[in-house]
């Protein structure tokens, strides 16, 4: 199993109950393709960078998960056809990455 991240956008016009409802159902598609939910992290109402399905913010939340690799396609496949999700990225969570240091500037 791999650690993956996705950035899910949900429709900003709904409450609590609905995200919570559609969450629920996003990790009953995690458990179909034998996938492991670890976390969800509300990243709050944003305005969107181009206009998705006639709406021009959206409620963003980053998901972490573990999966194998070979299900992941299943899972994009599975995240496209949900109507409740405007748009969605999956990507590798990757441990290893060093964080960028800033390099000091050499006046001349």
């Amino acid at each position: 199993m791999r650690a993956y991240e996705s950035i899910l956008i949900l429709e900003s016009n709904l409450n609590e109950e609905q995200v919570s409802e559609n969450f629920k159902k996003i990790e009953a598609i995690l458990t179909k393709y034998e996938a492991k939910f670890e976390k969800k992290i509300d990243l709050g109402k944003r305005a969107l960078g181009f206009m998705m399905d006639k709406k021009t913010d959206g409620l963003f939340f980053r998901c972490e998960f573990s999966a194998a690799p070979e299900k992941v396609k299943d899972l994009h496949f599975a995240f496209k056809l949900a109507d409740y999700i405007l748009h969605f990225t999956i990507f590798t969570k990757n441990k290893d990455v060093n964080p960028v240091k800033e390099t000091q500037k050499t006046s001349v």
